[in-house]
């Protein structure tokens, strides 16, 4: 089983390669919105002719390579500057880590409820047993002034 799941494991892509599929996805379907054969029903109310249609084509199509252009100049910036992809690798490696210590780690010291209650019980003890011990001592001091109370009386 854990041969399985590590196959799993190994074919499943980074957190890195998540971001950057689907950035590119993010900007395939941005760039795709600016293709012109989509936005030919926006302007047919228009009634343009030959030579503007062809100009308004050309004006898109540039917008559309500038777009593509500055998309692909300022993502490589962005992940420098953001470090994104170090991140990521960074919390790839502590999950992975964290899975492989997770066997090793008990929820409790011993893994045994009753070892691990023991130093609370016994503090709590300790704490109860001290009370009683004052109590005694009242009582004894009580006691004491009672009888001499009683002696004082009797003689």
């Amino acid at each position: 089983m854990s041969e399985e799941a590590d196959k799993v494991k190994s074919k499943r892509p980074s957190r890195s390669e998540i971001l950057s599929r689907g950035i590119d996805k993010c900007i395939s379907l941005c760039t795709d919105q600016l293709d012109m054969s989509k936005r030919k029903n926006d302007f047919e109310s228009l009634q343009l002719t030959e030579r503007e249609k062809e100009t308004l084509t050309k004006g898109f199509m540039e917008k559309k390579a500038a777009a593509i252009e500055k998309l692909t100049k300022v993502l490589p910036n962005f992940y420098q500057q953001t470090e994104v992809f170090e991140k990521l690798s960074t919390l790839e490696q502590l999950c992975q880590n964290a899975a492989n210590d997770k066997g090793d780690r008990k929820w409790r010291r011993t893994g045994d409820p009753e070892m691990d209650l023991r130093p609370l019980q016994y503090k709590l003890l300790f704490d109860y047993v001290t009370n009683l011990d004052y109590i005694h001592e009242d009582l004894k001091k009580s006691i004491a002034s009672a009888d001499l109370a009683k002696k004082e009386q009797n003689s």
